[in-house]
């Protein structure tokens, strides 16, 4: 028999960290693949699958409301032994299989933070897909992305460049499962970067570029090591150990309080470095 449709009402789905919690979904079969109704006090529209061409996803969503997970998957214990003999080796992602994406929400929030409108759109191109368009626009973060992601010969590449700002950045990387380490009332990122080709496929730690950011009007916080998922751009520990000689302890200890952030870092095997990082707070000034 052939599948006709379904009608669940979840009390969680639970997806790569976050958690949409008691959706109401109505599938039905379509000509070639599905289509499903979402509901709820957290979510509203549809979802369409078409197998043509590889597979496309298309979803036209009024409103998505996930939480995070407290404990991330990536934060995770892994116990299992992926040396053990025989043990199965995850393959890497192959865009070329994957099916291209065709998505837009009127109203995303993740925790606490509104991110606003979201739309993202992907391409096939030969080799792998291309990412046309990703936005966010409206909310706490005002995001405008694009890039490449291909998998030729046995190896992976890609490519990705970005603009991002907002207005409550503590508030953001705190729905994104970071500590809170820096807040600003307005900040600006920019950035450039590649992934060399590499059989083992794409990790974000090996990306290569540049990135800039200048944040106005806010404060620094440092977090001591296993505290929490730190992103390391944000962090006060990782400041040039000349920095950490001076004798400020008073000024940080609750946070240091700056009128501007600003600074250009290189990436490259997975360390950020710069060299024109400035500080300018009232009790301090470090160029």
């Amino acid at each position: 028999l052939g599948f006709r449709g379904v009608d669940l009402r979840p009390g969680r789905l639970i997806y790569r960290g976050v958690v949409l919690e008691h959706p109401h979904l109505s599938g039905r079969s379509a000509p070639d693949g599905w289509s499903v109704q979402l509901d709820g006090p957290h979510v509203q529209g549809h979802v369409d699958y078409s197998r043509a061409n590889g597979g496309r996803v298309l979803a036209r969503l009024l409103r998505l409301e996930v939480q995070p997970l407290s404990a991330p998957p990536d934060t995770q214990v892994d116990t299992s032994d992926n040396t053990a003999p025989g043990a199965a080796e995850t393959p890497p992602f192959d865009p070329n299989q994957a099916s291209v994406f065709d998505l837009e929400s009127d109203s995303l929030k993740l925790g606490d933070a509104d991110f606003g409108r979201f739309s993202m759109l992907t391409s096939r191109v030969p080799g792998g897909q291309t990412m046309n368009q990703f936005e966010l626009a409206g909310g706490k973060l005002q995001a405008k992305a694009n890039g490449t992601w291909l998998r030729r010969n046995g190896s992976s590449y890609g490519d990705l460049a970005f603009e991002l700002s907002g207005t409550d950045l503590g508030l953001v990387l705190q729905a994104l499962g970071y500590a809170q380490t820096l807040d600003g009332r307005i900040t600006r990122f920019s950035g450039a970067l590649t992934w060399p080709q590499d059989p083992r496929g794409l990790e974000l730690a090996q990306a290569r570029g540049n990135i800039n950011l200048a944040v106005d009007k806010g404060v620094l916080k440092a977090v001591k090591p296993g505290a929490g998922r730190v992103l390391g751009l944000f962090n006060l520990y990782a400041l040039p150990k000349r920095l950490l000689t001076l004798d400020f302890h008073d000024v940080v200890s609750t946070g240091l309080v700056f009128d501007k952030v600003g600074g250009n870092f290189s990436l490259a095997d997975g360390q950020a470095q710069t060299a024109d990082l400035k500080v300018d707070a009232p009790s301090m000034k470090m160029e």
